[in-house]
This record gives C-alpha cells, sequence and structure tokens, in this order.
C-alpha cells in the first residue's frame, strides 16, 4: 500500500512538473509572438469597427438621404409630404441606386471614424477599469454606466480629432451653394483646397469648441438619464457654463436656439455678460431662420450697444434678413455700418449687399456695392450681371460678362437664362456655343435656357443639336430638362419629336403633360390634345391653371365651343381657384371666332371683375374674321379707351373699316395715328436654312441676300425656259433648224430673249404688288375714290394676298401689268447677254457644265 501511494505522489509531482514546462513555454511562445499579435488584434478591431461603421451607415442609407431631402425642401414647394411617400418618388425617379445616392461620401467619413472610435473605446474602457479596480481595490470591480460614458467620450473625442479634417470639408460641400466663394468638385477637391488657400490649421477650425461641445453632450445625456425631471436645471447649468467661457458659448447657444425657445433665446443673449460676436451672430441667425427678422434685428442693436463689433459674418446674416423682407431702408443702415466698419471691401459682404440691392431692382446701389468690393469675385461678377439682366440693361450684362477675370458655369448659364428671357434669343444661342467652344461641359441649369431660347425662334435644327448635346453630357436628362426637349418640339411643329420625348421622360410632373396640351393645341390638334389630357386624368395627375388653359386654347383654335364651354364650367364649379383673367380672355376669344358674339358679349357683361384690353381685342379679332364692323368699332373704341396708346387697335379698326368699304373712316383712323405719332409694328417671321435663322419682317430689304430672295420668281423661270429651249433646238437637229450640236451666240441670244421674255410676263405681277406694298404710306401710293365721291383715300395691304385682291377689284387686272412694256425693254436683252457671256466664260475656262447642273 505504501509502495503504490509512492508510486501515486511520484506521477502527481511529474505531472505537475510536465504542466509548469509546458506553461513556461508557452508563456516564452507567447512572448515571442506578442508584439505581431498586438498589431493584428488592432488592424482587426480598426477592421471591424470600419465594416461596422459602413454596413450601419449603408443600412440606413435611405432613411438619411430622405432626412437631409426632407430637411431642405423649399417649404412653398414641397415635394416630399412623409417619410414612405418620399422613398417611394426617389424609387420611381431614380430607381434602387437613387436610394444610395451619397453613401460613398458618408461612408469616406464614417468608417475611419467608427474604425477609430470602437478601437479607442475598448483601450479606453480597459485602462479606465484598471485605474478603477486598483483604486477601489477590488479585482473583480465592473464598469459603472458614467465610466462607460467617460470611456465612450474618450472614444468620440479621438475619433472627431482623426477624423474632424473630412468632417469640416464634408459640413463645407454640404451647405455649399452657387454663390459661395469656393466651389468644391469633391471630398479630395475641398481638402486640397483648403490646404492651399487657408492652410493646415484650418482644416481644425472649431476644433475645441466642438471637443467641448462633446463633453457637454455627455454631461447633459448623462444627467438627463439620471434625473429626467431635472432636465431644465441641466440647461440652465450648461448655459451657465457657456456664460462664463466665450470659447463654448457658440456650441451652446446654437443649440439652444434651435429649441425653437425663443424667449429662453432672447433671454440668454441678454444676460451674457461676456458675450462673443460668434455667438451674437449665431443666435441672430437662428432668429433669421425662423423668419422673426425684426427680432433679428433688434438684437443687432442690442449688440452695437453692448460694444461688440460685428464681423463679416453679423452682416452677411442680417442682410439676408433684409433680402427677405425687401426692406430697403434696414438694408441701406446696415450698408452705411458696412462702411463705417471699412467691412464694406469685404468680398463676402460686398456680395451680401449686390445681392439684396440686385433683387430689390436697385441697381445704381449694387453697382456701387460692386465697386467699392476691394476684389470682387466669380460670385460678386454674376450677381451684378443677373441684377442687370432684371432690368433689361443688356449692354451692361455683356460688357461685365467679357470683362470678368474668371468664368465659371453659373456665368454662363445667367448670361445665357438672361438672354433668353429679355427676347435676345439668338444672342442666347450664340453665347451657348460659345461656351463650348471654351471647353465648358453645361449643367442640368444650362440646357433649359438654351433650349428655351431655340424654342423661342422656332430653330429646329439648332435645338436638335442642343438635344445631342444634351445625351452627350448629361446622359438621361433631369425632369427639367426633359420639359424644355418636350416644350422645345411642341412649339417648333414637330410633335412626333415632342412626344417621343415626353415617352422617355423618367418622371413626368404637371409642367411635361401641360407641355403636351398646349403644343397640341398651338398646332391646331384640339382633339388630341382633349385625349392627352384624358390621359393625364387617368395617370392621377391633378390639372392646374396651365391644363385648363390649354384645353380652351385647343378648343379655341379647333372651334370646339361646346367642349370648350363645358372644361371652362368643369372647372368654375370644382376649382373655381385655378380660373384667372387669361382663362375668361380665352373663352370670350372662343365665342367670337365661332360667331357667337351674343353669347361674347354677355360673357363679357357677366364677368366678376372689369374687361381688361384683352378681352375686347379678342372680340375685335372675331369681329374682323366675320366682318362684323358696328361691334368691332364698339371693341376698338373701348381698347383705345383703356389704352389710348396701343397700335394694334388702330390698325385692326383700319382693317375692319376698309374691308366694309368705309374709306372715310380708314382715312380718320390713319390720321388719327399720323396725328398721335404711331407707326405700324411691322409683322415678323424667321425660316431656318442649315442651321442658320433667316429673320425677316414685312417689307424688309436689309437682309444680305435680299437679291436673290426678291429675284426668286424671275430666275426660276429664267433659267427654266433658258435650258428648254436650248435643248428643244438641239433635239429639232433632224428637221434642220440647226447644223451640229453646238448653239450660235445669235441663237443663244435668242433663247436668252425668250426666257426673259416669258419670265417677266409671268412673274411681273408679283413686282408690281411688291413695289406697292412698299410705297403705302408715301404721296404717291395707291388710292381710292371713297364711298361719298368726295375725295380719295389710301389703301392699305394686309399680306400680298390681300394686296392682289384689292388692286384687282379696284383698278382691274390690267394694273399688274402697269410698265410691263418698258420693263421688258430694259430687262429682256439683259437676261440674254447674261446667259450667253456666263457660257461663253466658262467655255473659255473649260468647264463643261450647263447652268441648269
Amino acid at each position: 500500500m505504501a509502495s503504490e501511494d509512492v508510486k501515486q505522489s511520484e506521477s502527481a509531482v511529474s505531472t505537475i512538473v510536465n504542466l509548469a514546462e509546458e506553461a513556461k513555454l508557452a508563456r516564452a511562445r507567447e512572448s515571442v509572438v506578442k508584439p505581431n499579435y498586438a498589431v493584428l488584434s488592432i488592424c482587426k478591431s480598426l477592421v471591424a469597427g470600419g465594416v461596422a461603421g459602413g454596413v450601419s451607415r449603408t443600412a440606413v442609407a435611405p432613411l438619411e438621404r430622405m432626412k437631409i431631402l426632407l430637411q431642405v425642401q423649399n417649404p412653398h414647394n414641397i415635394k416630399y409630404s412623409g417619410t414612405i411617400q418620399g422613398l417611394k418618388y426617389i424609387w420611381r425617379a431614380e430607381g434602387f441606386r437613387g436610394l444610395f445616392k451619397g453613401n460613398g461620401t458618408n461612408c469616406a467619413r464614417i468608417v475611419p471614424n467608427s474604425a477609430v472610435k470602437f478601437f479607442s473605446y475598448e483601450q479606453a474602457s480597459k485602462g479606465i477599469l484598471l485605474l478603477y479596480q486598483q483604486q477601489t481595490g477590488n479585482e473583480d470591480a465592473q464598469l459603472t454606466p458614467l465610466l462607460r460614458l467617460g470611456a465612450g467620450a474618450c472614444a468620440g473625442i479621438i475619433a472627431m480629432s482623426a477624423t474632424y479634417p473630412m468632417d469640416m470639408v464634408r459640413g463645407r460641400i454640404t451647405v455649399q451653394t452657387e454663390k459661395s466663394p469656393y466651389q468644391y468638385r469633391g471630398m479630395f477637391h475641398a481638402l486640397s483646397t483648403v490646404l492651399r488657400e487657408e492652410g493646415p490649421r484650418a482644416l481644425y477650425k472649431g476644433w475645441l469648441p466642438s471637443v467641448i461641445g462633446v463633453l457637454i453632450q455627455k454631461k447633459t445625456y448623462s444627467s438627463a438619464s439620471s434625473h429626467p425631471v431635472e432636465n431644465q436645471k441641466t440647461r440652465s447649468g450648461a448655459f451657465r457654463l457657456a456664460t462664463s467661457s466665450t470659447q463654448i458659448q457658440s456650441e451652446v447657444v446654437t443649440p439652444c436656439s434651435k429649441s425653437n425657445e425663443y424667449s429662453d433665446a432672447l433671454q440668454w443673449f441678454t444676460k451674457a455678460s461676456d458675450l462673443s460676436v460668434v455667438s451674437a451672430t449665431a443666435i441672430m441667425g437662428r432668429f433669421v431662420r425662423w423668419n422673426r427678422h425684426g427680432e433679428a434685428v433688434s438684437l443687432f442693436s442690442r449688440m452695437l450697444a453692448s460694444n461688440i463689433r460685428p464681423n463679416e459674418f453679423t452682416f452677411g446674416t442680417l442682410l439676408r434678413s433684409s433680402t427677405a423682407q425687401r426692406d430697403i431702408h434696414v438694408g441701406k443702415q446696415l450698408h452705411a455700418c458696412t462702411t463705417k466698419t471699412g467691412l464694406h471691401k469685404n468680398v463676402f459682404v460686398g456680395s451680401a449687399l449686390l445681392d439684396f440691392y440686385c433683387k430689390l431692382s436697385v441697381i445704381e446701389d449694387a453697382h456701387k456695392a460692386f465697386e467699392d468690393t476691394r476684389v470682387p469675385n466669380v460670385v460678386s461678377y454674376t450677381t451684378l450681371i443677373c441684377g442687370y439682366l432684371k432690368k433689361d440693361r443688356i449692354e451692361d450684362a455683356r460688357h461685365l460678362f467679357r470683362l470678368m477675370p474668371e468664368r465659371n458655369i453659373i456665368s454662363w448659364n445667367a448670361m445665357i437664362g438672361g438672354y433668353s428671357q429679355t427676347g435676345h434669343n439668338e444672342e442666347a444661342l450664340n453665347l451657348f456655343v460659345d461656351l463650348l467652344r471654351e471647353g465648358l461641359i453645361p449643367n442640368q441649369s444650362t440646357f433649359p435656357c438654351a433650349i428655351t431660347a431655340a424654342a423661342n425662334v422656332a430653330a429646329l435644327g439648332i435645338g436638335r443639336s442642343f438635344h445631342a448635346c444634351v445625351v452627350k453630357f448629361l446622359g438621361k436628362p433631369d425632369v427639367f430638362v426633359g420639359n424644355s426637349l418636350v416644350s422645345f418640339y411642341a412649339k417648333c411643329g414637330s410633335m412626333e419629336d415632342s412626344l417621343l420625348a415626353f415617352n422617355k421622360l423618367r418622371e413626368r410632373s404637371i409642367v411635361s403633360w401641360n407641355a403636351m396640351i398646349c403644343g397640341y393645341a398651338q398646332n391646331g390638334r384640339g382633339h388630341e390634345a382633349i385625349s392627352f389630357f384624358e390621359r393625364m386624368q387617368a395617370s392621377g395627375c391633378r390639372p392646374n391653371a396651365i391644363t385648363v388653359l390649354g384645353l380652351l386654347w385647343a378648343c379655341n383654335h379647333t372651334g370646339l365651343v361646346d367642349e370648350g364651354y363645358s372644361y371652362f364650367n368643369r372647372a368654375r364649379l370644382k376649382n373655381p381657384g385655378l380660373l384667372k383673367s387669361e382663362h375668361y380672355a380665352c373663352m370670350v376669344d372662343l365665342l367670337s371666332r365661332s360667331g357667337c358674339f351674343t353669347q361674347a358679349e354677355e360673357f363679357i357683361h357677366d364677368l366678376p371683375f372689369d374687361p381688361g384690353v384683352g378681352f375686347w381685342k379678342a372680340l375685335l379679332g372675331g369681329c374682323m374674321i366675320h366682318s362684323n364692323v358696328d361691334l368691332g368699332e364698339l371693341a376698338a373704341h373701348k381698347i383705345l379707351a383703356l389704352d389710348p396708346e396701343d397700335v394694334s387697335s388702330y390698325v385692326m379698326l383700319s382693317n375692319a373699316h376698309s374691308a366694309a368699304g368705309r374709306w372715310q373712316n380708314v382715312s380718320k383712323v390713319r390720321r388719327e395715328m399720323k396725328e398721335k405719332g404711331m407707326k405700324r409694328i411691322p409683322g415678323c417671321s424667321w425660316i431656318e436654312i442649315e442651321s442658320k435663322v433667316h429673320v425677316f419682317v414685312t417689307v424688309d430689304r436689309n437682309h444680305h441676300q435680299k437679291n436673290e430672295i426678291y429675284a426668286v420668281p424671275y430666275v426660276g423661270l429664267n433659267f427654266a425656259v433658258y435650258e428648254s429651249l436650248k435643248d428643244w433646238l438641239i433635239k429639232a437637229k433632224p428637221f434642220g433648224l440647226i447644223e451640229d450640236n453646238e448653239l450660235s451666240v445669235t441663237t443663244r441670244l435668242a433663247c436668252g430673249a425668250a426666257a426673259g421674255t416669258v419670265g417677266q410676263t409671268v412673274a411681273y405681277p408679283l413686282d408690281v404688288i411688291r413695289r406697292r406694298m412698299q410705297m403705302v404710306g408715301w404721296s404717291n401710293a395707291a388710292s381710292v375714290v371713297t364711298g361719298d365721291g368726295r375725295g380719295k383715300a389710301p389703301l392699305e395691304y394686309n399680306g400680298m394676298v390681300d394686296a392682289f385682291r384689292k388692286t384687282v377689284r379696284h383698278e382691274g387686272f390690267g394694273a399688274l401689268y402697269k410698265g410691263l412694256i418698258p420693263n421688258s425693254v430694259k430687262v429682256v436683252p439683259s437676261i440674254a447677254i447674261a446667259f450667253v457671256t456666263y457660257e461663253m466664260v466658262k467655255e473659255i475656262l473649260g468647264v463643261e457644265i450647263r447652268i441648269s447642273d
């Protein structure tokens, strides 16, 4: 028994020794690989934290984007009425990828931040736990919630410090607008720009207040979670801390102002004994955002009374408030304050002053503010250009645009849009071409302006080239560019292309439907416009005032009186707020054009407001169509009573009297026009040839190709007769009329003379009418005896057809050939000589082609 006990004891000892040796070797191996293991552990922790941040942010990316869209959407144009509706809208408009738009930028910031934060939290927790265990003497002690909060605060500070530059540039990119001093193209471009322009320290602007803000947030969270009833005391304590340290006033005042407790914010502003300009500007900015502009100005007065010197951001905030209020007096007082403080030369203040004066159309003061700015930037130039264009000072805008030391796409957009809106469409088109030549890439705001300009002059070829540029630079256009294309093709009369552009829209708004309905109406396709309206209703899109106007317009151009009445009455009963004066005027025009004058008069009499000039013009237009002179004269007198300087009413009244043969009244109207110094506005038309728009006005002799244009009837006949005679003579060789295939000079002269004779005889009436239309209003103009036989009234022509009709009616067909013989004696030989000389010179030069070739 004893020997067995000894053996067991020896076995146990040997086992223990072996275990000890193995433990020693394990510790040795651990000490050898510990450094590599530590590095690997750190890397794993960082990767895990980064993945956690990226996955978490990606998982909620749609909600994050929806949150931002809801925050920044225009309160006067609500597009997203809720989270679910907004997400559905994004899905329909942009697809699945649209839900995650901008997630890359978010992840670029959150992934390193999350990686550092998680790793720092683990290390801080271990360090704090070790210190806590040593202090309490309890090795089994665990972290309390307060200690965990402290570890989280340390992790937050470390992570924020490590990624603060990215957060800073992300903030700048988020809030930048078209008027920002710098335009960042991305995060790396923003980082490089800040480093180059402002130095490395600029990457950590606001770092200290942010750190203190983190501590305050953690402390506030701890107090709130432990004592929710004392939440108000916590905020008061935080404010007392803030008022004792100007470095953190901004971080405390700003969140407190966001709480919508205006009275508390105002009380804190008043009680602060050591308030900084940053804090004062921050709280004034909040009042401006709340649209409490009066309180913001009052706080500015208190700020000056407290001897706090305002900076450029203070004036920028208050000028923005004055612009929103459209208060010229407050704005000018602020301008005076900037002059006293010397900040009026600052580019930021100067841009704010420019924006204020331009939006209030005080362009001279805007020009002075621009001249006072020490170094105006591209925002300053662009703002003043917009102001000039708004006041229709095209030359000043063009001159300033040429003087710009640097132009960006926003400047080009301002000029192109200004030209288009003020009717200078050709200049807008040329400027867009210049933009492309400069190597700039148009954006979503450029194309609607350029395409609208092309639509205004019906330049179909140019607009199609712009459409190609849209596909090249933008791929699939957004709804604004798409709508402009739909409207462009409709205005040019190409409804098939307009429908094709409409069907390709990824998103259709009420503007899209209205463009198609009005396009069909404009082109006289009323039934298709009505059909498209029914299609719009089936899609669930609600009509607006433009839709109703387009329907009435369609019925007007197609003569659908009953349908027009139906749509008008439906809108009046269901949506009376949609009807404006334009809708009532369109109904008067519809009834007048259809000859329903009794209904038109009753409609005007029952209007809920006094009819304007447009109503009587619509009635007068219908009277001219149906020769209702008496009612037309009444309408004309109403027009002249409302607008004595309106030239068109005189012209329409004169034409109505002329059509009825009332020549004495025609003379009376023309005499009255002459006494008032009125002149007829000539009609204008244009045609596009080889992507170049040619513009003409009535009796136009200024076109650089006027000789070719007016000679077309003569030249065409001359060439046709000349070549036909030559061919006939050559084919008549077997009959002995000529000896060989070569025509003699005399024969060719005879062919040319015959061609000239035929051409002059056939086309001569056109020349007579052309001359007569040119001489209207001259002393030797054609005239007729008045109805009472006591005098003569000059003839007035309303176009070429009207000139033919009146000439034949009053003077007979012989008047169309007055002066034919002397003209033929002059022209026929010259045409013959011209043809023969031309062919002889060709033969000398060895050019063996015929004129017709």
